[in-house]
């Protein structure tokens, strides 16, 4: 297959990821001196999008040894420690370098899970390093933390993000205006993967169309399939349009606040339940998964709704 081709059809957040330290904006100096024989388990926190699975890659690459990539979102047991990790780190690795575990998002690991790699960590310190990546520091049990060296990602402000979209607009033979740029970093909220995708999704015949939501006569219509039952019919059409489900969320609340025809005791239910959605939505990779089942409840709402009167 042709290289350029191949290169040319890739999504942008993986055409333009970054290769090198210096390509990772805001990263803390202090982690490229620490990437040697002598390296560290490591700990990167910070919210999605800010670089944390993209500099574990590249260290992975810098010090090109054995490794082993798990997403605790899709495997979070006991099972996967004991099974997959613990077999991975207790051999040699071929190239007579210690080997790298990554683990994605492991503040999804179960209590337990986290006990039992803390006892790995111990275990192999001399064969394996471990690198993990969460979003939220507070889920990940103390003595696991202890045994890693933390690092802090930040959201990159608005400005900086810009220039990147503005990079890869140029690269890409893309008119970039910055209004269109900066409604997009915005309405992404410091995400940089987020916005690339989002730049990808809005170019058309090479100028950037840029969507921001759903127009309230949109967000009727799907409050109406979903009443009739119709709400694989809706998923359908969203999935199509790559929609974000937590925008989505906030807007239907929107829409049934302000939306005089429902009576409050029709309204209270949907709120909560949009709450509980919302909530749910934080820990769950894909979220059309949560917004489906805020379909499906919400039928059921209108449903009692209509036997109440």
């Amino acid at each position: 297959m042709n290289n350029t081709k191949e290169l040319s059809n890739l999504l942008w957040c993986e055409k333009y990821r970054p290769h090198d330290y210096q390509d990772v904006v805001g990263l803390d100096p202090q982690l490229p001196r620490l990437i040697n024989d002598a390296m560290p388990h490591l700990l990167f926190l910070g919210g999605a999008g800010t670089g944390k699975t993209t500099t574990a890659k590249i260290i992975i690459n810098k010090l090109g040894c054995d490794y082993l990539m798990l997403n605790a979102s899709d495997e979070r047991g006991i099972e996967t420690i004991r099974g997959k990790v613990k077999a991975f780190a207790m051999t040699s690795s071929a190239n007579k370098k210690f080997k790298i575990i990554l683990f994605d998002e492991s503040d999804y690991l179960t209590d337990a899970a986290q006990a039992m790699l803390r006892g790995l960590i111990e275990a192999y310190a001399k064969n394996c390093k471990f690198i993990l990546t969460a979003n939220f520091e507070n889920r990940i049990i103390e003595p696991l933390q202890s045994r890693c060296t933390k690092f802090h990602f930040r959201r990159l402000k608005n400005e900086d993000i810009v220039v990147l979209l503005k990079y890869i607009c140029e690269k890409e033979n893309v008119v970039a205006v910055d209004d269109d740029l900066i409604e997009i970093t915005e309405f992404c909220k410091g995400d940089i993967r987020k916005c690339v995708n989002v730049l990808q999704k809005s170019v058309k015949d090479g100028m950037i169309v840029f969507e921001k939501g759903l127009l309230v006569d949109e967000i009727s219509e799907i409050i109406k399939k979903t009443d009739e039952g119709n709400w694989e019919e809706v998923i359908k059409t969203l999935e199509e349009r790559g929609v974000d489900y937590e925008y989505l969320l906030k807007e239907t609340f929107k829409y049934v606040i302000e939306k005089k025809e429902y009576k409050s005791q029709l309204k209270k239910p949907i709120v909560l339940l949009i709450a509980e959605m919302m909530y749910r939505m934080k820990f769950v990779s894909d979220k059309v998964i949560i917004f489906s089942q805020f379909l499906i409840e919400l039928e059921k709402i209108y449903v009692g709704d209509k036997n109440a009167k």
